[in-house]
């Protein structure tokens, strides 16, 4: 069996801190721009974030059955998701910080659309991704392979510490 390549521990570092970067800057900055930018209330903010976090506690159930059930002959169990999910991740995230001022109903309602499918969106990219380590590891038990998430921590915690 052969060990993760340095170039291979690199890489899935570095798609680690991208996935981190954009949850980071969502669940950081979210809040204040619905409030302070799109102008929607705090309490109806606040509660939009609480219905949807909890919305995505049941599509992560769903994003991870999803995964486990497919399989591609061309790209694997992973990549498919990871792959494109990405762009819908990028477009959501955008579409999450671009509310439409279309009275306070129509700004409510397009951003539980757009921060729910973004949740979702997230889930089908980042639960293949990390489930990906444990398909990545070629030998148990040896450092690093054994623990990739331990060894991508760096990447990580660098977006979060520079969002802050």
């Amino acid at each position: 069996m052969n060990k993760l390549s340095k170039l291979s521990i690199l890489g899935y570092g570095a798609g680690d801190a991208a996935n981190n970067l954009a949850f980071t800057t969502a669940t950081m900055f979210l809040l204040v721009y619905y409030t302070d930018v799109a102008g929607i209330s705090a309490a109806a903010a606040g509660t939009l974030l609480l219905t949807v976090r909890i919305f995505d506690a049941f599509a992560d159930v769903f994003a991870g059955r999803l995964v486990d059930r497919a399989y591609s002959k061309r790209f694997g169990k992973f990549r498919p998701f990871i792959m494109f999910g990405s762009i819908p991740l990028l477009l959501l995230s955008v579409a999450a910080f671009s509310i439409p001022q279309v009275g306070e109903t129509g700004m409510l309602l397009y951003a539980y659309v757009t921060y729910a499918a973004l949740g979702l969106a997230y889930s089908l990219v980042n639960i293949p991704y990390g489930s990906l380590a444990g398909a990545m590891t070629q030998e148990p038990g040896s450092e690093p392979s054994s623990d990739p998430p331990a060894w991508s921590a760096p990447f990580w915690s660098v977006p979060r510490w520079a969002s802050s």
